[in-house]
């Protein structure tokens, strides 16, 4: 079967930071399978999910397509419940890339290009350490959408045997700004769950300086919230720069990566305090607020009130 595209595709989503795209593709082809019906989840009420679903691995496609959509809507819409409602899709999803894995992974290999962008994503909530190969594969596909999917799906699977080589490619190579911001999303992904420090080298953090100016405002905020772990002190005046950016989004994470390596670097606790300081005088509301918030983090709690108190603050560190 065959789905005409909706128009809504590609959206923006947005976590607090960073800014990020889904590029979900609707449509797929019918196979059939005489696999039984997935259990129904207990969820919450308020969160509809058909959990009857169909036997053909096509209108299956079509299922985890709606599912996905429902997901990337909830981290769309600021509401006090959203994130039970994102648990219970991502629990869904997770259940039933379990129980179908082996057709999802078969269409992202050979499945038409409707299907294998479906497929690319779905399968970053696999729990199967098969998962991270098929993805990986993907990333050679010859429709550029499959291969912003399957960057997508590794971002959400964070597994951390994924090569950082493998995401460092597209972001520094591809032409396409979608590409190259689900590329630094997945990145990201990474970079938070790293414990060993294997993905912080010194190219991963020489391609996020050249993200940092990258034309896409998305590329450039997750570029900033990855400093935010790998950063050092080399990396304050780009980020310094980044203060000024166009796009609050991407000033505030820059931000927080000046105010974190300050706060993890006390030979650098200074500088930042000073670019901060700086951004604070020049900058009004949302802002604002992140800087003065920044701050105080940066001063222990201590919050000196007025302009001049915290200019000596900032000026007499070291």
């Amino acid at each position: 079967m065959t789905l005409r595209p909706s128009p809504d595709w590609p959206v923006a989503i947005v976590r607090l930071l960073p800014l990020w795209l889904l590029f979900l593709a609707v449509g797929c082809s019918s196979t059939n399978s005489s696999e039984p019906r997935l259990p129904p989840l207990p969820v919450d009420g308020q969160v509809d999910i058909q959990r009857e679903l169909p036997e053909s691995t096509g209108e299956l496609l079509v299922e985890v397509d709606s599912l996905l959509r429902s997901w990337n809507k909830t981290k769309l819409e600021v509401q006090r419940d959203n994130g039970r409602k994102q648990r219970a899709l991502e629990a869904e999803l997770e259940r039933i890339v379990a129980w179908r894995f082996e057709d999802l992974a078969g269409e992202l290999e050979f499945g038409p290009p409707r299907n294998r962008q479906i497929a690319a994503l779905a399968l970053g909530f696999a729990e199967d350490p098969a998962a991270l190969g098929v993805l990986l594969a993907r990333l050679n596909d010859d429709r550029e959408p499959v291969v912003q999917n399957a960057l997508l799906g590794l971002g959400v699977l964070a597994d951390p045997a994924t090569p950082v080589e493998s995401l460092l490619r597209p972001l520094k190579r591809s032409s396409d700004s979608i590409t190259r911001n689900n590329a630094v999303f997945a990145l990201l992904r990474l970079i938070e769950i790293d414990e060993d420090g294997s993905f912080g080298t010194e190219d991963t953090i020489d391609t996020l300086r050249s993200a940092l100016r990258d034309p896409e405002p998305g590329v450039r905020a997750q570029a900033a919230a990855a400093m935010q772990a790998v950063g050092t002190g080399a990396e304050l005046e780009d980020l310094n720069d980044r203060l000024h950016d166009p796009q609050t989004l991407v000033a505030s994470a820059a931000l927080r990566a000046i105010g974190e390596i300050g706060r993890r670097e006390d030979t650098t606790r200074g500088r930042a305090a000073r670019m901060i300081f700086e951004s604070w005088t020049k900058s009004s509301g949302s802002l604002r607020s992140a800087a003065h918030f920044e701050m105080l983090l940066l001063s222990e709690g201590r919050d000196y009130g007025d302009e001049a108190d915290w200019r000596d603050w900032a000026y007499r560190l070291p």
